[in-house]
């Protein structure tokens, strides 16, 4: 039984095709020039759009690829953002290009984000992806170390000159609105400075992070909304809040409190897809809905893996053997299997999980701690990193891995450092294993299938059954409109074939 709504089906299947910037895209040398009309319709392009859109996918690495995007919106998210794409690769690396980005006609409104530090390879980016998607993002805000060493994302921030210059460059030149996405600074006349200048540059929208680049990982903390409601009132163009989405409720008490235009949620979403929704569902059942649009739309294995994660983060820390099994795995079957092994553990530790709306029928969570104590290990929900106390904190695997290797180490007398080697010698053996035992078998003619194939057929097997049956297969690049033709000429010739076998009667 499949759990993706009808409607959605029916457009997955009907727009079956992947789209992608291929090779074959060519820009033009000559820079397009614009009349002022059209920079008017750029520029008030988010004003007139933001008026149904209140609830928002941000854009994150790996993470809010099309399969999970298309799960988004069938719950709730009235527009979404690609991953953080790099300006640089996508420009000059084709392949890159292919795996980085992959779209549906379906799959809209749609707003590309690229990580840059250069106002033409910015605008070069952004010129690709042009008939592909609404609009174009700038980020602006990624605190992390690999951000830091490429010079991109927040670490641009005391250089508003050179984000004057990309915003400009592409407001002028490209033919898709830009917003831009910042993170707030370590005062207020200072952010408010910095989003005025992010406006007066040709920004259409502007998304505010209520966190500083400094609140990452244990520092992450909490955002500050009095900072984004304070640009809202400063700014012209729409501003949307980002930050604290974590629990039902949040989006509205966010809109209420900042007047903010709509909220946009990251790692709240991706512990629980149905948190635009108002509420929360089993791990497993999300892990499997999600696996059958990741099936669809062809989603990698990180991105596959990193989200069988979070859904299931507390029933993983409890069943370390399926945690262990996920890490590993390379293959989309192996995930289903995992889910199908999770499903069963949960069962048989609990009984029936059909009554699991007693846990949440009339609840009011008023804190994200309370939310998190009061329910199974079995719900998708928010993870709370443990609080920095003079000292660096721990998550609860950590904690839970560290008594495990004090215990070998007691048991065996190896050291803990040879005992972590030897551990990541396993790991890395098993992954290895894996990724040779990950075909499954053609079920024709028994040689090793395709690993994505919907068909479970070899590339020669699934040719010749969707040119019999006139399917499609996205694993193997056959496409409707090319099946369609061969689909239409088998048949031909075997009616041709079946005419030239049927004797002539005589009445």
């Amino acid at each position: 039984m499949t759990l993706i709504p009808e409607e959605v089906q029916e457009s997955t299947s009907q727009e079956s095709t992947l789209l992608y910037v291929g090779k074959e895209v060519i820009l033009p040398v000559q820079l397009p020039e614009f009349d002022e009309e059209f920079y008017k319709w750029k520029k008030n392009f988010w004003k007139n759009k933001i008026r149904g859109i209140k609830k928002i996918v941000a854009p994150m690495v790996d993470q809010s690829e099309l399969a999970f995007r298309a799960m988004m919106r069938a719950h709730g998210a009235d527009l979404c953002y690609s991953p953080m794409i790099h300006a640089h690769l996508f420009v000059n690396d084709t392949t890159y290009r292919k795996n980085a980005f992959s779209t549906l006609p379906t799959d809209r409104p749609l707003v590309v984000q690229f990580c840059a530090n250069s106002p033409e390879t910015f605008l070069d980016a952004c010129r690709l992806v042009e008939g592909f998607c609404d609009a174009v993002d700038l980020n602006l805000g990624c605190p992390q170390v690999i951000a830091k060493r490429g010079h991109y994302g927040a670490f641009l921030q005391e250089e508003p000159k050179l984000i004057a210059e990309m915003i400009s460059k592409v407001y002028k030149h490209c033919r898709l609105p830009l917003s831009v996405k910042i993170r707030v600074l370590q005062d207020l006349p200072s952010t408010l400075a910095y989003a005025k200048m992010v406006e007066e540059a040709g920004a259409s929208m502007l998304t505010v992070h209520g966190r500083t680049r400094d609140q990452k990982g244990v520092l992450t903390g909490l955002a500050d909304w009095t900072f984004i409601q304070a640009v809202k009132n400063s700014l012209s163009i729409p501003v949307v809040a980002n930050g604290n989405i974590q629990m039902p409720g949040d989006v509205e008490k966010c809109l209420a409190e900042t007047s903010v235009d709509a909220v946009m949620s990251a790692e709240g979403i991706l512990y629980n897809p149905y948190l635009f929704e108002g509420r929360i569902m089993p791990n497993f059942m999300a892990a499997r809905e999600y696996l059958e649009y990741a099936t669809k739309l062809n989603a990698n294995v990180s991105a596959i893996r990193a989200h069988i994660f979070r859904f299931c983060h507390y029933s993983l820390l409890k069943y370390e053997d399926l945690r262990h099994k996920t890490s590993v795995v390379f293959n989309l079957h192996e995930f289903v299997e995992i889910v199908d092994e999770l499903e069963a553990k949960i069962r048989a530790e609990v009984g029936s999980v059909h009554e699991w709306e007693k846990y949440i029928e009339g609840a009011k969570f008023e804190t994200l701690h309370e939310l998190i104590e009061s329910t199974p290990h079995w719900f998708s929900k928010p993870y709370i990193r443990p609080p920095q106390i003079n000292g660096p904190s721990e998550s609860d695997f950590r904690v839970q891995r560290r008594a495990e290797i004090e215990k070998i180490a007691n048991t065996t007398g190896l050291s803990k450092r040879q005992i972590r080697k030897r551990e990541r010698r396993r790991i890395e053996l098993e992954k290895e294993r894996s990724k040779k035992q990950s075909y499954p078998i053609c079920k024709r003619c028994k040689q090793p299938a395709g690993a994505n194939c919907e068909n479970l057929l070899c590339r020669k097997c699934c040719k010749w059954t969707c040119v019999r049956e006139g399917k499609i297969c996205k694993a193997h690049r056959f496409n409707a409109e090319r099946m369609k033709e061969k689909h239409e000429t088998f048949l031909a010739s075997k009616a041709a074939y079946e005419a030239n076998l049927t004797p002539d009667i005589e009445v």
